[in-house]
């Protein structure tokens, strides 16, 4: 049996509202603590992520909804990120200092982690970054591609060549 994406899509968010009275405090917010995020996976298809601790309320769904269990909620991340993100803005000068290459931090929710990427993964600047920063199991280090630019495109003569929009596709 074969599922669209917008069947697919519509059967993840059933999912989480069938659940839902289940949760006495569900009403409290969205979304609720058994809900740990949702992406696409390679064929296309909505995969919702689950926080494991409350598999068993999900052994009986049809295999057409694509469930995937992780270790935290997609509150407990965003929670977490918004302590990392006041960290870095009021600890500018800090950061700097410890010289960690940080090119950029986010949710993964396909991975049920928060990613921190760096120039340098090595031991020694991990610890640096968890002594100073978080000693989060949510943070996961990543590797960070180098920056590189690509030269602009030459005429015949060498002589670097705009990139521009012709007039007559402004007309």
């Amino acid at each position: 049996m074969k599922i669209n994406k917008s069947i697919s899509f519509a059967l993840a968010a059933l999912l989480l509202f069938a659940a839902a009275p289940v949760f006495a405090d569900y009403a409290s917010g969205f979304p609720p603590e058994h809900y740990g995020g949702m992406y696409l996976d390679a064929d296309g298809a909505v995969v919702t992520v689950i926080v494991e601790k409350y598999r068993h309320l999900y052994d009986h769904y049809p295999p057409e909804v694509k469930i995937r269990f992780g270790r935290f909620s997609l509150q407990e991340l965003k929670e977490k990120m918004k302590e990392l993100s006041d960290f870095m803005a009021e600890n500018e000068e800090t950061v700097r200092d410890l010289d960690l290459g940080i090119g950029g931090y986010g949710i993964d929710e396909k991975n049920n982690c928060i990613f921190v990427e760096m120039k340098d993964t090595s031991d020694e600047i991990i610890a640096r970054f968890k002594n100073t920063i978080s000693d989060s199991e949510m943070i996961v280090f990543v590797q960070r591609e180098p920056d590189i630019e690509e030269p602009l495109p030459h005429d015949d003569e060498g002589d670097d060549v705009e990139e521009a929009t012709p007039d007559s596709a402004l007309e």
